[in-house]
């Protein structure tokens, strides 16, 4: 809310922009004991409709990109305490396995950037208040 609220003057008097809040496939589906980080995820979802409708008069979009299991650099180290000899593409794919992911792996970093260039870009031009997954299919909701 505050970063929305500082960048969104200069985006009116420019004329436009885009807005991408990163958020998780947990905002849709809930986990047990994920209740704190799940209500707040649910209510990003919240603030990027109401965003997108509020600013879309000054031509500014407001998305979300959703993720699913990034290699970050927590799994990264998550990977090299746990399994120092199981070769990276191994634990990885059997990450994939046990999570279910239908893709069969666990996303890169270039995925999601990949995901947030295309909503930055004018091809997404008409786009606004949308949530673009990027989670190898794992999420189960509408």
């Amino acid at each position: 809310v505050y970063a929305v609220r500082a960048v969104v003057p200069a985006m009116q008097a420019q004329g436009g922009g885009v807005i991408i809040n990163l958020n998780s496939t947990l905002a849709s589906e809930p986990e047990p004991r994920l209740v704190t980080t799940g209500a707040a995820r649910a209510g990003l979802l919240n603030l990027t409709k109401a965003l997108a409708r509020e600013l879309a008069p000054y031509r500014i979009r407001v998305n979300t990109v959703s993720l699913g299991l990034i290699r970050t650099d927590l799994w990264e180290r998550r990977r090299k305490a746990e399994a120092p000899d199981v070769p990276e593409e191994a634990w990885y794919a059997e990450l994939a396995r046990s999570r279910q992911i239908p893709l069969g792996t666990v996303g890169r970093p270039e995925d999601v950037a990949a995901a947030i260039a295309f909503l930055a870009s004018a091809q997404a031009r008409y786009i606004t208040g949308a949530t673009l997954e990027v989670s190898g299919g794992v999420s189960h909701h509408l």
